[in-house]
């Protein structure tokens, strides 16, 4: 899929090279490299150079995933920690009157919906 000098720079761009080292490591003009990063981009189909990076390692890890895989269980996880603790913080507002009615109001839509579910 990718050419020879196509992947050379991308391994360069996965370390961490600017441009213009590379230009100057691979004996090309500044330009050339970067037609030739978005290149790459386009025909990987990923907009940011650090999106790309990512997935140079990712392939180079060979964990079975592609990348746009792994960033879908990467944003479940997240999501699913952000409702984790957002659970634990309204739990903890039952000291207050206002969060008390909260999760009571909160629990009968959950049984209400657990009763729709069951019939």
């Amino acid at each position: 899929m990718l050419t020879r000098r196509e992947n050379e720079i991308l391994a360069c761009t996965a370390i961490g090279l600017s441009a213009k080292e590379i230009a100057d490591h691979l004996c090309r003009s500044e330009f050339t490299v970067l037609k030739t990063i978005s290149n790459v981009k386009a025909k990987v189909g990923l907009q940011k150079s650090t999106e790309l990076a990512a997935s140079y390692w990712i392939e180079r890890l060979g964990c079975g995933l592609t990348f746009s895989e792994l960033k879908k269980q990467i944003l479940a996880s997240i999501m699913s920690i952000c409702l984790i603790f957002s659970c634990l913080n309204f739990d903890a507002s039952r000291r207050t009157g206002r969060g008390y009615r909260l999760i009571v109001a909160r629990r009968h839509r959950i049984e209400f919906i657990e009763d729709i579910a069951a019939a």
